[in-house]
């Protein structure tokens, strides 16, 4: 009897491997001129560790009795219908369900706890900013992914990702970016910011010329942890520590410290910028979700620093289209946010791999703006083909970009463990500071 059952078990366990090695021969093809660029042909990782007797199949015939789904959560502005093409795509070839959950609100990652839960369910996958990304690496997993994928991503990953043991996969690149009104100059250095601000003319209460700034109000809410405007901790650190790198930084250093002491009081009002942006939220709920945004659609301020992702906001929640989108400023490294894929260490490996390997292979293929909406690829071969004239040239021309990996408000920890509150507000000097910085 014994032996019948473990004859059917062999049986099953080899049907179900055959099944799997038929859904992972999955190729690339690219058409005309681009045919001679090699791209990863995805590899059948459990027929690899089946033939090596590494496969446990009772584990398989378990996981084969459960619901056949998987939760993958993608922030609102970031998810595409070309997620839903894949998700159509495995269910056809394994009937696995993918589940999307595309939360809207910018504080998702602070409410998910150790189980990765969002509306009563526990995401298998989550796309994460590398601001938080360290928050939850104890909680996930190795991905099985059979080829080694660093060939096919950004240089600036060298080092990054691990490519015997991965456990994020890159999806973009989220450069800081200056957005600027058409019929307003967009202020490209710092002595531009001053300029600016100094001969700006008020067209009305409540109106400023950059939407971005660290007064003594702004301080005093860092001090309490408390963000003002969408990203305001993760752009304020960048800003600072990467004009530190710059080639004349401790002159820069004091011009960017001294415009809210050398200029008229209505440049820069936290109050004022809470209540407008307040206001406005009766005419638009998102005002409340992205306030600098809102003041920038509706045309309270002439400039802002965000970052390029944010043209995907104001294309989904602001009718807006009289803005171009330039450089912060840039020499050998540009400041972004990366965001990565990372998979729950409770889940399922072989699903996760399912709908990861099909994710990368569609990344390296698809060379529109299909997958990334409206932001830089992390991989090499779509970022080597890419042509879209409404975003310029240098954001892709740049061959480094800065790359933060941290915890969840370890950024507000940076700020001030650099003794950066201290800077703003000149109680350490910029000589000092710069000094840290580049040490």
């Amino acid at each position: 009897m014994e032996t019948q059952t473990q004859g059917k078990l062999f049986i099953v366990a080899g049907s179900i491997g055959l099944i799997i090695s038929a859904y992972f021969l999955v190729s690339a093809f690219f058409p005309g001129e681009q045919e001679t660029i090699q791209t990863p042909t995805i590899i059948n990782t459990w027929t690899e560790q089946w033939e090596n007797g590494e496969v446990d199949f009772t584990q398989i015939l378990l996981e084969g009795q459960n619901e056949k789904k998987i939760n993958v959560l993608i922030p609102d502005f970031l998810f595409t219908s070309w997620f839903e093409n894949i998700a159509q795509e495995i269910q056809e070839k394994s009937d696995l369900t993918v589940d999307f959950f595309t939360p809207i609100n910018k504080d998702i990652y602070a409410s998910l706890d150790e189980k990765w839960t969002y509306e009563g369910e526990e995401m298998d996958i989550i796309l994460v900013p590398t601001d938080i990304l360290l928050s939850f690496i104890s909680q996930s997993k190795f991905i099985p992914i059979a080829e080694k994928i660093t060939p096919y991503y950004h240089t600036a990953l060298s080092g990054i990702i691990d490519t015997e043991t991965y456990t994020f996969i890159p999806h973009i690149i989220d450069p800081i970016v200056i957005y600027a009104h058409n019929n307003k100059a967009y202020p490209a250095t710092v002595n531009n910011w001053l300029d600016t601000i100094i001969w700006w003319e008020s067209p009305k209460r409540g109106h400023f010329p950059i939407l971005f700034w660290f007064s003594n109000q702004d301080n005093h809410f860092v001090k309490q942890g408390r963000e003002i405007m969408e990203d305001h901790f993760f752009i304020l650190y960048n800003i600072i520590t990467y004009i530190a790198q710059w080639p004349n930084p401790i002159q820069d250093m004091k011009t960017l410290l001294d415009i809210p002491n050398l200029t008229r009081a209505e440049s820069w009002n936290v109050a004022d910028f809470i209540n407008t942006s307040n206001k406005l939220t009766s005419e638009n709920s998102m005002c409340k979700q992205y306030p600098s945004i809102c003041l920038f659609a509706y045309n309270y301020g002439d400039s802002r620093i965000g970052l390029l992702s944010d043209t995907s906001k104001i294309d989904k929640y602001f009718s807006i289209r009289d803005y171009t989108i330039n450089p912060f400023r840039y020499t050998d490294t540009y400041p972004a946010r990366w965001r990565w894929f990372i998979a729950n260490k409770e889940s399922i490996s072989s699903r996760i791999t399912m709908f990861l390997e099909a994710y990368i292979q569609a990344s390296l293929v698809t060379i529109d703006w299909s997958l990334r909406n409206r932001t830089i690829p992390a991989s090499t071969l779509a970022n080597s083909t890419i042509n879209d004239p409404s975003i310029q040239w240098w954001l892709y021309d740049n061959n480094n970009r800065n790359i933060y990996i941290g915890e969840k408000k370890s950024l507000h920890t940076a700020i001030q463990n650099t003794k950066m509150i201290d800077l703003l507000e000149w109680t350490y000097t910029p000589e000092a500071f710069i000094q840290d910085v580049q040490q």
